[in-house]
C-alpha cells in the first residue's frame, strides 16, 4: 500500500475528520475489514457523510464497492448506520449474488 498511498496523499483537499497519515488510514482500514462496510464522516468534504460496502466476485475477492453519501445536515452518524447501512450492505451482497459470489 505504500506505494500506491504515500505522503503526498494527505495533502490534497480534505474535509476537517479527515485522516492525515498513513498510519492513521492504516489502523481504519483494519477495522474496515473487520466490519465489512465503512462510513466517512466529513472526512472527504464538510457537510459530506456517507456509507459504503464491497462487492464480492465469483472468486471472493472484492471487485467494486457501492456508496451512498448525505448531507451531514440531515443525517446524523446514527442515522446513517441505522438506516443506510443496511441498504447499502443488501445491495453490495444482491450484486455479489449476481456476480456468482456464494459466501
Amino acid at each position: 500500500m505504500t506505494e500506491q498511498v504515500t505522503d503526498a496523499s494527505f495533502t490534497l483537499n480534505h474535509g476537517p475528520n479527515a485522516k492525515l497519515s498513513l498510519d492513521e488510514l492504516h489502523g481504519e482500514l483494519t477495522k474496515i475489514r473487520n466490519d465489512g462496510w465503512a462510513m466517512q464522516d466529513e472526512e472527504l468534504a464538510y457537510g459530506l457523510r456517507s456509507v459504503a460496502a464491497p462487492v464480492y466476485g465469483r472468486d471472493g475477492s472484492v471487485v467494486a464497492g457501492a456508496n451512498l453519501a448525505v448531507q451531514s445536515r440531515d443525517w446524523s452518524s446514527q442515522r446513517i448506520v441505522r438506516e443506510l447501512k443496511p441498504v447499502v450492505a443488501e445491495a453490495c451482497r444482491d450484486i455479489s449474488a449476481l456476480l456468482g459470489y456464494t459466501g
